[in-house]
């Protein structure tokens, strides 16, 4: 007799709902109007060193290069619906030196299309000394970007006080790069 009871009060309930229950007409002519805003995050460069490996022979190397081809920009998707490029470096310096590092934007003859620098204090106690830099780019500047086929990193040891071969400190170089998109569906 419960249960009979527990079932009729179950059924009674849904139809209530169903009878209470508000609804809209949907107008499927609103995602002739829609506009999507996706972010996509990609990593870019690691780069990790202790200080003595800023030393060859005895002699203080003062660079460090490297480059990574980027084809993401020659996309025809990605042409038309890249609204906004931010670079993001995250650093870390315990090295009793300072380093500037120069991101170059290359196209494929060789060209610099845009340049940026990243300044990295010392660390005089050899306390990691965090640099977080950002680098956005939109409208005109972006254009250039999107010209680019490939992306230079200089990382650059700043004068100061001679690194030993037993020194303490490292520098880790981490960088991403975060696009935003807009999909226009009409």
């Amino acid at each position: 007799m419960i249960k009979l009871k527990y079932t009729i009060i179950a059924y009674l309930s849904g139809i209530a709902m169903l009878c209470y229950n508000c609804t809209e007409p949907v107008d499927f002519s609103q995602s002739e109007d829609l506009e999507l805003f996706p972010v996509v995050e990609t990593s870019l460069v690691f780069f990790e060193a202790p200080a003595p490996e800023f030393i060859t022979q005895n002699n203080e190397d003062f660079s460090v290069s490297d480059f990574i081809e980027i084809s993401f920009f020659n996309d025809e998707f990605v042409e038309e619906s890249l609204i906004k490029a931010d670079f993001v470096f995250d650093i870390e310096n315990s090295i009793n030196r300072a380093f500037r590092l120069d991101i170059t934007f290359v196209d494929e003859e060789g060209t610099a299309l845009e340049v940026f620098i990243v300044e990295v204090p010392a660390s005089p106690n050899n306390q990691n000394r965090i640099t977080n830099f950002v680098q956005t780019y939109e409208d005109e500047a972006l254009e250039r970007v999107k010209q680019s086929t490939s992306l230079e990193f200089d990382l650059m040891l700043l004068g100061g006080e001679t690194i030993e071969e037993d020194a303490p400190g490292r520098i880790d170089v981490k960088s991403s790069a975060i696009f935003s998109l807009m999909i226009d569906t009409n």
